[in-house]
């Protein structure tokens, strides 16, 4: 899509103002559903981190001492 110039008014319809009342209220609108997937998305995540830390912590070989 082509930038449109100042004082010009696009071409594409859904581009162009309209009048329309808002169909509901702000308060309405910003109130969403409870996706409770992303809560075990996030503690799954978590755990291969912790998990993955871990692993690289207890077989990272140990230097010798310096002598």
């Amino acid at each position: 899509m082509q930038p449109v110039p100042p004082g010009e008014t696009p071409s594409d319809p859904r581009l162009q103002p309209h009048d329309s009342a808002p169909v509901m209220s702000p308060t309405a609108a910003r109130q969403s559903r409870p996706f409770h997937r992303v809560r075990y998305v996030l503690a799954v995540g978590i755990a291969l981190v912790v998990i993955a830390f871990l692993a690289v912590y207890f077989w990272t070989p140990v230097p010798p001492p310096a002598t």
